[in-house]
This record gives structure tokens, sequence and C-alpha cells, in this order.
């Protein structure tokens, strides 16, 4: 539905504007004898309807191009209106959403800084940066594509952003698997990155609604432990035994979470595993009691503030948000955990 209203949104643009420019183009001018011959018949009408098919094809692929492409969004005006400072950068930024903003342009430096130490000087300088232009000047088109909105930087702009952005993330990088290196000698230096997302590593069904909060499960006899060597997001329930991945609270955390979970309610083709393991974290702490049992057992972890602010937190962070429970890696936790309960 959406796709078809897109559509008739794009037709309705080249009736009223396209055709409305060449229109204008044809009128400027006087009719040529051979145009004076044609003018109102049938010809015309036919050049001028192959002239909109051809323009509404070209329209429609760049669409259908950007459409496929897109994964990039700006955050929806109802998560942001809760939190709008949980999503915009701070210190440096990546891409064109918040290019240009004045609080950002010191950081600017450290991106030309990059580029500097990762092509050098002299000639040898000159043949690197011709060749990671003209890679990227191939690209633009699609990486334009990747954005929701309309990129308004021109191709100059649009390109030395990406060269200049490219040469700090790399940078970046490299530095913190240096340091990840350095304090666990024995990690893989390439896997010092960890992705929260499960994929189609779990299995996934239609999650029952859960009624019991943390307390309430304590009363049902079911105890809550931490998780212990697992990774972000695991959950599991076993005999009568709730455990839960250790999560610490700090000031950036719940940043992070908002960002995710504007990114799994934008991007439609990814699993909204952050924002279901949201949700149940939200329905174990409904009240204070609630985080100081889970603090207790070292689920949580905090050190600034106390039970009822980070109970707080924790449940605003699904505000105007829609959990339907469907293909919920939690489905069979809940399930179970609400069976014991009864």
């Amino acid at each position: 539905m959406f796709r078809n209203k897109s559509k008739s949104l794009h037709f309705n643009y080249f009736i009223r504007f396209s055709f409305a420019a060449y229109a204008r183009q044809l009128c400027s001018k006087p009719l040529l004898p051979e145009e004076r011959c044609v003018a109102g018949s049938a010809n015309l009408t036919d050049f001028l309807e192959e002239k909109l098919k051809a323009m509404q094809q070209r329209e429609l692929e760049d669409y259908l191009l950007r459409s496929s492409k897109t994964s990039i969004y700006r955050v929806p005006a109802k998560l942001r209106q809760i939190e709008p400072k949980a999503y915009e950068p701070h210190f440096i930024s990546i891409g064109p959403y918040h290019h240009g903003s004045p609080n950002l342009q010191p950081s600017e430096k450290l991106k030309w800084l990059s580029l500097t130490r990762l092509i050098g000087f002299g000639e040898r300088a000159r043949d690197e940066l011709d060749k990671l232009v003209t890679s990227l000047e191939a690209i633009e088109h699609k990486a334009r594509c990747c954005y929701s909105e309309d990129v308004k930087l021109s191709k100059r702009e649009f390109v030395t952003m990406m060269l200049l952005n490219r040469c700090f993330i790399v940078e970046l990088f490299q530095d913190l698997r240096r340091i990840v290196s350095s304090l666990h000698p024995s990690s893989p230096s390439d896997g010092c990155f960890l992705l929260i997302t499960l994929g189609n590593k779990v299995k996934r069904g239609t999650e029952p609604h859960m009624y019991c909060s943390t307390t309430k499960l304590k009363e049902a006899g079911i105890k809550t432990r931490v998780l212990c060597y697992s990774q972000p997001l695991d959950v599991r329930f076993e005999k009568g035994t709730l455990r839960i991945s250790s999560l610490q609270i700090d000031n950036h955390i719940a940043s992070f979470f908002r960002n995710i979970v504007a990114y799994e309610q934008c991007h439609h083709e990814c699993y909204l595993d952050m924002t279901t393991y949201l949700f149940f974290l939200g329905k174990l702490t409904k009240s204070t009691e609630d985080a100081r049992l889970l603090h207790d057992e070292g689920v949580i972890l905090y050190y600034l503030g106390s039970n009822k602010q980070v109970a707080k937190l924790i449940n605003n962070l699904c505000l105007e948000l829609v959990h339907d429970g469907q293909y919920s890696y939690l489905y069979d936790v809940v399930e179970r955990l609400d069976i014991h309960s009864d």
C-alpha cells in the first residue's frame, strides 16, 4: 500500500511539475512550420505521452534503488521528542545529517589529521588520494541512496565528507584494536568488536503477553540470577531460574539503546531484538523494588542514581514504541515464565 501510494505521488509530481516545465519551454518559442502542422494532433500527444513515460520510468528506477538500499534514517519525531539529546552527536559527526553543525566543527580537524596519517605526504600521497577519490566518486550515487532523505550536498561536498569520515573511522578502529589487544593479548585481533545481533541463530515465535515483574516472579518461587559468561541480550529460563546477562547502566547506555531501537523501528529488514529485550526488561523492572532485586543479584549494575531512577530510565526507553511480539527471540522464555508463575 505504501509503495503504491509512493508511485502515485511520483506520478502526480510528473504531471504537476515535469509536464508544466516542458509546456512552458514549448510555449516560449514560436512554432516552426512543421510544428504548426502537428500541434494539437495525435502525433504531439503520442510524443508527450512517451516523454512522460520515460521520465516516470527513470524516477521509478531511482525510487526503487533508493528503497532497496536505504539503511540510514532520521530518528522518527515521536521518539526524538522524548529525549532529543540522545540522538545528537556531542563530539563528532559521521554522515550528512549533522554535517556542518557549528558545535562539531572543532572535531573536523581530527578527520583531516586521520587522512594525512593514512595517506602520508609527497607524490605517493597524491596517487593514493586520487585512487580514493576516484573510488568514492564511483559509488557516490549508491551511497546517497543509503539515506532515507535527499542529501543536500554537492558532489564535491559529499565525496569529501565520505573520504574524511572513512579515514577517521578506519583510524579509530585501528586504535581500538590496539587497545583491546594490549588489554586482552589472547583475544583475536580481528574479533574485538561485538555486534549485538542474534540474526537467525535463535528460534523465533510470537511472544505471549508477560504479566510478571521481578517481585511477582519471586513470589511465584522463580529466582532471578545473572547469566555468567554470556553475550548481551542473552536470557534463559532453566529449572525455575530466570538467568539474564549482566547489564551496566551508565550515562551513555540509554543513548546507545535509544539509537539501536530507533534503527530497528525504521529498518524493516532487521529483527527487533533490542526492542524485544528492553520491553522484557521493562516488564521485569516495574517498580523500585524490582530494580533493587535485580541490582542485588548483579543483573543490573549501576553506580549513579537510585533504584527509582534506574526503574524510570528503563521504562522510559520503551515510550512511544509498539511491540507486537512477533518473531521474538524471547517467546519461549516468556511462555514458560507465564506457565510457571500461574
